[in-house]
């Protein structure tokens, strides 16, 4: 007889790591979207002179840690 234990686990983790890969995948897949919006339109902000040098300075900041 031979103890199978170890192997169940295993499939049990490998299971379970799947379901996660798709899981983030999918997440990671409705957050970039947006994502890819916000940074659009923070160039084209960015493209715009303001009066107020603190927006200038905020969109660059904002700019810089996308």
């Amino acid at each position: 007889m031979r103890d199978i234990t170890v192997w169940k686990n295993n499939a049990k983790l490998s299971e379970k790591n799947r379901l996660l890969n798709l899981m983030s995948s999918s997440v990671s897949h409705e957050m970039l979207t947006p994502l890819k919006c916000i940074v659009s339109i923070i160039d084209l902000l960015r493209r715009k002179k303001y009066s107020d040098v603190s927006i200038t300075n905020n969109l660059e900041i904002v700019a810089n840690t996308t």
